[in-house]
């Protein structure tokens, strides 16, 4: 690791791995123990990688995106992730109930101030 990874300049930075999974292994644990999933969404997708875990697992999942920005729509296009852009602070979640078979939300609700 580096001092400064990622553009911050705090010493601190030393002690910080900068490619930890947050918690993707427990995601790939969870996944096993699902019977099926045929629509999966990740809140706040990101580049899509927890929804890559989904599709290894469950090909023909249907794969959701939901994020703030536009940044990665053709990345998560390859992966055969379609991106929904909505403020989750002001929009309502684009789903009928019961009608999604897995939320994934991580590292998502701290970045978040109004979620209700």
């Amino acid at each position: 690791m580096r001092p400064g990874a990622f553009g911050g300049s705090s010493r601190l930075l030393r002690f910080v791995d900068i490619h930890e999974q947050y918690g993707r292994y427990v995601i790939e644990e969870m996944l096993l123990r699902l019977p099926d999933v045929l629509l999966a969404c990740d809140l706040g997708a990101g580049k899509g990688f927890d929804l890559c875990l989904v599709k290894r697992r469950f090909p023909g999942a249907q794969l959701i995106g939901i994020d703030s920005v536009e940044a990665h729509r053709q990345r998560l296009q390859g992966h055969g992730i379609e991106l929904r852009v909505l403020d989750l602070e002001r929009a309502v979640i684009p789903f009928d109930d019961a009608s999604v078979d897995l939320f994934i939300a991580n590292q998502v609700f701290e970045h978040v101030k109004e979620l209700f």
